[in-house]
């Protein structure tokens, strides 16, 4: 995976909270599995203004 934060740059990241953490474990059993990992990782989240679904 391309790393998101060259892509979308740092103004739609922001740092997990602990609930954050517990939540997105909870999602890595699910097609969002690479964006979870990446965000767990690298302890960002993605603002919903930047995904286009």
């Amino acid at each position: 995976m391309e790393n998101l934060f060259e892509i979308v740059g740092d103004k739609f990241f922001k740092p997990l909270t602990d609930n954050d953490r517990k939540r997105l474990k909870n999602l890595l059993g699910t097609e969002f599995k690479a964006v979870v990992e990446y965000m767990l990782e690298h302890n960002c989240k993605l603002e919903q203004e930047a995904l286009d679904i």
